[in-house]
């Protein structure tokens, strides 16, 4: 269950109380967890691919071998050598995107009282992430988020997103018709 939850009832009302009622401490300790902190986002892409992957032939004397055998050979013939390569140079990129995040997230989490590091969507995009933070420690966290921009401007652009209520923070799960019976 998450903010914006409704119940799928003819007496929601009902099942609501019922809810509240019987996981009333579960209900307090999470609003006690919750007080005075909000979520903060931070995506982060990678500004040039081109030059990403670049970097990855460049480094790795496995992946340009390969590549390199590839050249002037009909793809029909080379299909699975290809796909090995795809594989290849998707493990690099996995490795350079968790070592680029890392970099980027480590000043974040010393000031975070909880982080959670969501899937990366796409090749580009690096950090996926959502912050609990303190609100009396948002105005430090905005600082080193922009430290950050202009550490990283040339590699990364950063999309900062806040104050929202905490989504990634708390998650309820609940059985309307268990409430029922």
């Amino acid at each position: 269950m998450r903010f914006g939850t409704v119940a799928d009832s003819a007496s929601p009302i009902q099942d609501i109380q019922k809810l509240l009622g019987n996981r009333f401490e579960e209900f307090e300790k999470l609003l006690t967890d919750m007080e005075d902190k909000v979520e903060l986002g931070l995506k982060a892409f990678w500004r040039d691919e081109k030059t990403i992957f670049e970097e990855i032939v460049a480094g790795n004397t496995d992946i340009r071998r390969l590549r390199d055998s590839l050249y002037g050979r009909p793809p029909e013939v080379t299909h699975f050598d290809r796909v090995r390569l795809g594989e290849m140079v998707k493990e690099a990129l996995n490795r350079k995107r968790a070592k680029e995040a890392a970099k980027i997230l480590l000043p974040l989490r010393r000031i975070a009282h909880s982080v959670r590091e969501n899937e990366a969507l796409g090749d580009r995009m690096v950090v996926n992430a959502a912050f609990l933070v303190n609100k009396s420690k948002e105005p430090e966290f905005d600082q080193v988020v922009g430290k950050l921009d202009e550490q990283f401007v040339e590699r990364v652009a950063i999309k900062y997103i806040g104050s929202a209520p905490p989504y990634n923070f708390v998650n309820i799960m609940v059985d309307w018709k268990e409430l029922r019976r």
